[in-house]
């Protein structure tokens, strides 16, 4: 379970702040225990910035604060602080909307039926295809729509898939199976890597990573050199 520390510091140097940060991420590299740091500007309070720390649980929130270096830091961030410095921590509740998630569910579905939900995308959707020997660059949900239907003309059948979230929208790695029709009689397999990238919970630009399709033959070479 997530849990968040805010650090809350009004100051008149910035700059100064940044780098006693930037000091203690090089002095604690590979011991501190952050999952994520993000630095905030108060949009209506000036020189007011707060500190996300990001942390695997509360834990993993007080290793890190026991480090010495962890004091020193607090220390020089007082010094500069023209009032208190304050502190929140946070446990995660709840995640009511997280349209990354919902976007990577939107893609598979159209994996699913061969169908494109053009919601989920900009009209100018930029696409890149890798594939073995091979690469597509188009804009526009017609021609996301078209290389959807020509990889899985009668839908897919998604065997495994993870989502991981990034600050920019999420990357998804799946494997399929396409389900056989009257000019696909036969079923491959493919292992692809996506990442979707956002703008306002829509889809701007896809750049997707294809094994290419395995048919039966080329699944048993690959499953026997895994298992060598």
């Amino acid at each position: 379970m997530t849990f968040v520390q805010i650090i809350d510091v009004t100051t008149d140097d910035p700059e100064a702040l940044r780098a006693a940060d930037a000091r203690w991420l090089a002095a604690t590299r590979g011991r501190n225990t952050l999952r994520r740091e993000a630095v905030y500007a108060d949009h209506h309070t000036p020189n007011r910035y707060l500190a996300i720390c990001e942390f695997d649980d509360h834990d993993s929130a007080m290793a890190n604060s026991a480090l010495p270096e962890t004091d020193a830091v607090a220390a020089e961030i007082a010094a500069l602080a023209t009032g208190g410095v304050g502190f929140t921590d946070l446990d995660l509740l709840d995640v009511p909307l997280d349209h990354r998630g919902d976007v990577a569910q939107g893609f598979l579905a159209a994996v699913r039926t061969g169908r494109l939900d053009r919601s989920w995308y900009t009209d100018d959707v930029a696409v890149e295809l890798n594939v073995p020997f091979g690469l597509v660059r188009s804009h526009g949900t017609d021609e996301l729509a078209r290389l959807l239907r020509d990889a899985f003309p009668y839908g897919g059948d998604v065997v495994a898939d993870r989502a991981v979230p990034t600050e920019t929208g999420v990357v998804l790695e799946f494997a399929a199976r396409t389900v056989t029709g009257p000019d696909r009689p036969e079923s491959t397999y493919s292992r692809n890597l996506v990442l979707l990238e956002l703008t306002a919970g829509r889809v701007r630009a896809l750049t997707i990573y294809c094994s290419g399709d395995w048919d039966a033959a080329t699944q048993a070479e690959q499953l026997a050199a895994v298992e060598a």
